[in-house]
Parts: structure tokens; sequence; C-alpha cells
């Protein structure tokens, strides 16, 4: 019998929809194999943003978060900005994450897609974050506020897991060149005929959770 405590993964959004709905399909799928946290973003606890919104409220949001959890070490999965703000976090706290997989209006929407690649919104679907338009301006403000220690992310050891779609746009291929060159484990999956608007973790989630329960189970083995 495998006494193996199970993994334990806290789920972080982008910009444009909140985790409990972005991640349904995949911590669904995911199903007894795995302890899943959803953390939404601390942008969307106040109504507008603050002015001085900054990443470190997000990175002390999520501490606040796991202590509150009871999480002393974790995997983190996030998609794009989500993605990003992981990546701060586990620069500032490489000690508690264990592995990270991270993925970052109709013209922003076009800008996250190959040129020529069609979009349209699906019908219904969950209600907007509050103030989104105020809260992606903010977001953007703070990233480009906040200081990245690459430093920091070479010397993490852990399995990092790298997504995208073959529709997104060209910089999140560039932005996985990027990060291989930054952490000793690295790992990219492509996948074919998504995009960052209809992403693998939706679209795919019983692939996706099973290259998590894989991976996981990889970092877990003597």
């Amino acid at each position: 019998m495998d006494e193996r405590p199970l993994p334990v993964c806290v789920f972080l959004p982008g910009i444009i929809a909140p985790a409990v709905v972005r991640y349904a399909p995949l911590i669904g799928a995911l199903g007894t194999n795995a302890r899943a946290h959803t953390k939404e973003l601390e942008l969307y606890t106040a109504s507008p943003p603050p002015g001085d919104y900054a990443i470190a409220d997000e990175l002390e949001g999520l501490s606040r978060s796991v202590r509150r959890a009871g999480l002393n070490r974790f995997h983190l999965y996030g998609h794009s900005g989500g993605g990003a703000v992981a990546l701060a976090f586990t620069a500032t706290h490489p000690e508690l994450v264990t592995e990270e997989p991270a993925q970052a209006m109709p013209r922003l929407m076009r800008l996250e897609l190959k040129p020529g690649v069609e979009f349209a919104p699906p019908a219904g679907g969950a209600p907007p974050l509050p103030n989104r338009p105020a809260g992606i301006a903010a977001l953007l403000r703070a990233f480009e506020r906040h200081t990245l220690d690459t430093d920091a992310l070479r010397g993490f050891q852990g399995h990092v897991l790298y997504t995208r779609g073959s529709l997104s746009a060209d910089r999140y291929e560039r932005s996985a060149n990027r990060l291989a060159a930054i952490f000793p484990d690295f790992r990219e999956i492509v996948f074919d005929g998504l995009h960052h608007l209809n992403t693998s973790h939706q679209a795919e989630p019983a692939r996706v959770a099973g290259v998590l329960l894989d991976l996981w189970s990889a970092r877990e083995s003597p």
C-alpha cells in the first residue's frame, strides 16, 4: 500500500477569470490524486485597486494564504499573470515551493495569439472579475516596477514545467527560451491547436492532470 502523502498544489489565475472558474476542469481531473488549493489575486480584493498596488502585495497575500492552510511545501501552478506571481514567489520563498508549472477586451486578446488566429469569446460563462480593466492596468504597472531576482531562480532545484499553446503569441515561445536558460530543471510542453485564451488546463484537463501527477510522482520518488 502506498503511504506517500498526496501532492499539494496552489493554483494562481491570470487577470481575466477567477481561479475557481479557470481551474475547475483541471482540479476535477486531478480528483483525489492531489490536494488542490486555489488562490485569487490580491489585486481583486479591493475595489478599485489601490494606487500603490505592487507585486509584493501578491507575495504577502500568497504567504498568508498558505500559512492559513497549513502548507509547508507545495507545488505552484500559475497562468499568465499568476505565472509571473509564481516566479516572483519562488525567487522570494524557494524553500516553500516544490515545483513550479507556469503558463501571462478584444484588442488585448488578439495580442495573446499568433497573427491570423481568430478568437471568439465564449457566450455566457462566468461573470468577469470586478474592475477588470483597472485591475489589468494595475497589474501591468506593478510588473513594470517589480525586479525579479533571476539569480535566486537559478538556484531553484525543483522541476519547472512550462506549457503553452502552439497558437499563442510568439513572445510565449521567447519566454520559454529565457526560462530554460535560468532554471536547471526546465521542461516545456506545447499543446497543438491551443492558445493563451484557450488553455491546456481548460481544453485538455485530463492530459494536464496526467502530466502534473507524473511530474509530482517523479519528484517524490527516491
